[in-house]
């Protein structure tokens, strides 16, 4: 049986390479949007809407968004969740510090109870009990998570659930997320065509 041929934005080599850049590129990508600093905040729906204009695909704009949050260029606001928030270069080493400690945190957690995965109740509970704040906390979830130390998934009497990630698996974890989202579109893209079922 011959294999499909996927349009160009549905191939994994080419979808891939472009993602590749994407990442690469997303540092000074989003200074350039936060005009070096010359604009200190900035909704998500704006981020989004200058990276479209970039050329960004849609597929790539969170990935691009979180490297740029990994190197600290910018953070979310975890008082609205909707904004973005500059981050001078004399604080990004000291922002990248932090994030190291709390995602070290996370990580003992894990490893003192024992366990592959908690809710994010009980998570959270745990690393306020260690002195973090609830704005801390929610920060150490959410890099954690973005970092590829967790992954989470919605379990419905729990609420989310969050699951440690081997260290062995991190490398490549992010890949696996972009493939994940294009494996979805191409089982949408083979119902439109084919009338597959998904």
């Amino acid at each position: 049986m011959r294999e499909m041929e996927y349009p160009d934005d549905l191939d994994e080599e080419k979808v891939i390479k472009k993602w590749r850049e994407a990442i690469r590129q997303a540092p000074s990508l989003i200074s350039s949007i936060f005009e070096d600093g010359k604009i200190k905040a900035m909704t998500r729906k704006e981020l989004l809407d200058k990276l479209k204009e970039r050329g960004v695909s849609y597929d790539d704009t969170e990935d691009v968004i979180n490297e740029a949050g990994r190197e600290k260029v910018i953070t979310i606001n975890y008082g609205t969740w909707f904004t973005y928030l500059w981050i001078p270069p004399g604080r990004r080493e000291m922002e990248k510090q932090r994030t190291r400690e709390l995602e070290k945190l996370v990580e003992e957690v894990f490893m003192e109870k024992g366990v592959e995965e908690l809710s994010e109740d009980e998570l959270k509970e745990i690393l306020t009990s260690k002195g973090l704040s609830a704005e801390e906390a929610e920060r150490a979830l959410l890099e954690a998570e973005r970092d590829c130390i967790l992954s989470s998934y919605p379990f419905t009497k729990r609420g989310w659930v969050y699951e440690l990630i081997p260290p062995e698996d991190r490398a490549r974890e992010l890949e696996c997320r972009r493939l994940g989202k294009l494996y979805t579109e191409r089982r949408l893209y083979e119902k439109h065509m084919y009338g597959f079922k998904v």
